[in-house]
């Protein structure tokens, strides 16, 4: 009987640790951008973290979170208002406080299709990528699922890398299996559970942020990189890199509802 589990061990182990160097080292099948199949216009509030006396992390040059927070979202909210088949609104277009209840109406009162809020991790200087992010908790979670799926793959498919220090749980053997259980069971809720398929990458959170746990509609927490990281930090939020992320959120956006 040891032997036999020795030999499960040895199996899930190598399972996981192939799955886990296809998602960082293989190469992206690019594909053509489905047409969006609309009957009506959809409306997408992307929202920026922090802001006014909520400053966030900060970087090694002094880059505040809540000012990178607000000039990705501005850049995604640019790229899908220049889209006739969306209607796009900022939870805050400039540096100041909104609270939670605040973003939540906003999303209420829009009767958004989607929320998307945008943040940066903090952690050591060797971390960097980004993760995709939808909360287990959330009233609408299967279709919070599919967009960060949808989502997740856009952005390997545009070539960003995902968040590596996350991806450590898929080298455990049995990980997501054995805290599905116990949280099905009610032993334990897990905090993170990394999932990937069909090369995306994205996390079932639980209740970690607030506003994708309690938002009405569907919605994914980016957090695009790590603004903690002297490497990671131009790499993701450079002029050119926030524009190259808007095109991947936007693609997301386009999968997500042709697929609706």
């Amino acid at each position: 009987m040891k032997r036999i589990l020795i030999l499960v061990f040895v199996i899930v182990l190598f399972v996981h640790i192939v799955n886990f160097m296809q998602i960082l080292f293989s190469p992206v099948s690019f594909y053509s951008v489905p047409p969006l199949k609309l009957n009506e216009k959809k409306i997408i509030i992307i929202d920026a973290s922090k802001g006014g006396s909520e400053i966030g992390a900060d970087s090694p040059n002094q880059i505040l979170e809540k000012d990178v927070n607000l000039k990705v979202a501005q850049a995604i909210a640019a790229k899908l208002a220049a889209n006739p088949n969306f209607s796009v609104f900022l939870t805050r277009n400039s540096d100041r406080t909104v609270s939670l209840d605040e973003r939540l109406k906003i999303v209420t009162y829009k009767k958004a299709h989607t929320l998307i809020t945008i943040t940066s991790s903090e952690g050591n200087e060797w971390q960097k990528g980004y993760r995709v992010e939808f909360s287990g908790n959330n009233a609408v979670v299967e279709q919070s699922k599919k967009l960060a799926e949808n989502i997740g793959y856009s952005l390997r498919n545009n070539g960003f890398k995902p968040d590596a220090f996350s991806l450590i749980s898929s080298l455990i053997p049995l990980y997501n299996m054995t805290f599905s259980f116990l949280d099905m069971t009610g032993i334990y809720n897990p905090d993170i559970l990394t999932i990937s398929t069909n090369n995306s990458v994205f996390q079932l959170t639980s209740g970690l942020d607030p506003i994708i746990q309690n938002s009405p509609s569907p919605a994914v927490l980016i957090a695009c990189g790590y603004i903690t990281s002297i490497s990671d930090l131009p790499n993701f939020y450079s002029d050119e890199n926030r524009t190259k992320l808007a095109i991947a959120v936007e693609e997301g956006l386009i999968r997500y509802f042709s697929e609706k």
